[in-house]
């Protein structure tokens, strides 16, 4: 009886061996975590892309330009650096772009043809690389956003500007084609179109037209292309049909709203920078029924200058030679606002909101974020400005 039990133990034993060892107890890429996929929905790379390439443009480029054109203060004083636009570079390199190429590889897979995907995909890099080229010249792209590749390429050479621009012409055009005909798979997750093919042919049709206009002078054939293009039609002609990123009106965890009213609005103090007196007291001026729209003043609070900790609040209180200054005080203002010196309580009131700062002027942040004007309805979606003494409550 003990060796009949000896023996029963030695084979289920053996018996177990053998089943474990077909289990692959050792195989330790069994898991795969869900919030680093290997590849990603082209609907949600879409999303992504054009999320990226409107935040990447609406930062350091978009607001430089304000400032250069004196509405904001960022970049007002022309004092950039060989390093100012480096953030900007990286992060389309490392964002929209490498996205993009994305979505042009899925949508290009004879197993997933999806040739509107791919259309999109194409206009939004011939967008973006003539972009880059536009701001910078020369830069990476046949070599580019090859860094994880099988043969990697870590540093992608430049790239002519002109050829650039020929290749993004060349991706319209299959574009143009890609987007004309039926598709397989519907488009979602387009935050420019919401999917229609009408409205990207016409954008197609828009910027094709843009790069010829750029080129008219070295290209031979210019010409003829751009009465070919104007011949054929179908451009954006409607406001509808404009190219533009639509931010989100809701509050989410991956809040896509305008990043002026996140700033100004959304954060419990106003974190936004500030608007140039220049601009708005030209509007105020020239009585442009459009400063309400564009403006939300705070306060009508007047800070007394014979308080140290106010006045140093005070706009242009640390900067001599300011013309506009604190508007509200400087009667020089008035009088081309008003046409008089001698001012209502309800325009005194309403100046005190006009809050920002001059042109160029260095000095650092005091605590002045209750009382900085911010922007308004257009384009941050804000709350609209009145001109009425009071202030509305929303």
């Amino acid at each position: 009886m003990k060796k009949t039990g000896y023996w029963n133990k030695l084979l289920i034993a053996f018996s177990l061996v053998f089943v474990l060892g077909s289990c692959n107890l050792f195989e330790l890429d069994i898991n795969d975590d869900p919030n680093n996929p290997t590849t990603a929905a082209i609907n949600l790379l879409l999303s992504q892309a054009e999320l990226s390439l409107a935040d990447a443009l609406e930062g350091a480029v978009n607001d430089n330009q304000l400032g250069f054109a004196g509405i904001l203060a960022s970049g007002d004083n022309f004092q950039l650096a060989q390093n100012s636009y480096d953030g900007f570079w990286n992060n389309m390199y490392a964002g929209p772009l490498k996205d993009i190429e994305g979505i042009i590889q899925i949508a290009s897979n004879p197993d997933a043809l999806s040739p509107h995907y791919l259309g999109i995909g194409q206009l939004l890099k011939a967008y973006a690389f003539s972009t880059m080229v536009d701001l910078f010249g020369d830069v990476p792209y046949s070599e580019a956003l090859k860094g994880d590749a099988a043969d990697a390429i870590k540093a992608p050479k430049f790239d002519d500007q002109e050829a650039i621009y020929a290749d993004a012409l060349a991706l319209i055009d299959a574009a143009i084609a890609n987007l004309s005909g039926t598709t397989p798979v519907a488009v979602s997750g387009d935050i420019i179109y919401g999917g229609n093919s009408g409205r990207w042919l016409k954008f197609a049709r828009s910027l094709k037209l843009k790069l010829l206009m750029q080129t008219r002078q070295v290209s031979p054939t210019a010409k003829q292309d751009i009465e070919k293009v104007f011949t054929d039609g179908g451009l954006i002609s409607t406001a509808a049909e404009d190219f533009q990123f639509q931010f989100s009106k809701l509050q989410s965890s991956n809040d896509v709203r305008h990043s002026w009213y996140e700033n100004s609005y959304t954060l419990g103090v106003n974190n936004f920078g500030y608007l140039l007196h220049q601009y708005m007291v030209e509007m105020l001026e020239d009585k442009d029924p459009r400063f309400p729209f564009y403006f939300r003043r705070q306060t009508k609070t007047i800070l007394d200058q014979n308080d140290p900790s106010q006045r140093n609040t005070t706009p242009c209180s640390m900067t001599p030679g300011c013309i506009y200054g604190y508007v509200v005080l400087n009667s020089n203002l008035h009088q081309r606002i008003y046409g008089t010196t001698s001012l209502s309580q309800a325009q005194i009131d309403f100046l005190a909101g006009v809050f920002g700062r001059d042109r160029a002027d260095p000095a650092g942040v005091p605590q002045d974020a209750d009382f900085r004007t911010m922007p308004g309805v257009y384009p941050a979606a804000g709350r609209y400005d009145v001109t009425a003494p009071g202030l509305p409550g929303s």
